[in-house]
């Protein structure tokens, strides 16, 4: 990660957006012909310093980050809740590290009924400590779930579909 964060700031990024809970993430083929894990888990042991690893290497090349709290969909509300409380306790040890946070990557996490109350609970929770906060992207969320929330600005996600010789995501 240290030297893919490098080079991303070598690159003119200001930020790297690290998803925190990965949980039903399948492992991929990379280039090379090895097979990498893209599994994390905030029930497991040590991951809050697994938080502070990622938030130093980020720092250490001169980035900030994106905490994107949900991106799996294994955790019960009540562990999302100590997943959260342990992201603000890394944020909190070095606050001029963090960009933003993301309480939902396309929805993930959050797929019951009661999902859009709970992302907005829990970017009330961050807003209140100071943090710049969104939801999940307004096109995985549904009408109306920013409507009353914290979140100062919206994500968007872009169409994924490649066309137009490539050039759809740039035009988009």
């Amino acid at each position: 990660m240290q030297q893919n964060a490098r080079w991303a700031r070598e690159q003119g990024a200001d930020f790297l957006r690290v998803f925190t809970d990965t949980t039903d993430w399948n492992a991929i083929r990379v280039a090379d012909g090895s097979v990498q894990d893209r599994r994390t888990d905030p029930r497991w042991p040590g991951f809050i310093d697994h938080l502070r690893t990622c938030r130093d290497l980020c720092a250490d090349a001169g980035l900030r980050v994106v905490w994107t709290l949900f991106g799996g969909n294994q955790l019960s509300p009540e562990e999302q809740w100590r997943g959260l409380e342990n992201m603000l306790v890394v944020a909190d040890e070095r606050p001029a590290s963090v960009m933003a946070f993301e309480v939902s990557n396309e929805n993930q996490g959050f797929k019951d009924v009661d999902g859009a109350s709970g992302m907005r609970a829990m970017a009330a929770v961050i807003a209140r400590r100071g943090y710049p906060v969104t939801l999940t992207s307004a096109a995985h969320g549904g009408d109306g779930l920013y409507a009353g929330s914290a979140a100062p600005f919206a994500n968007v996600h872009f169409d994924r579909k490649d066309g137009e010789r490539g050039w759809r995501w740039v035009r988009q």
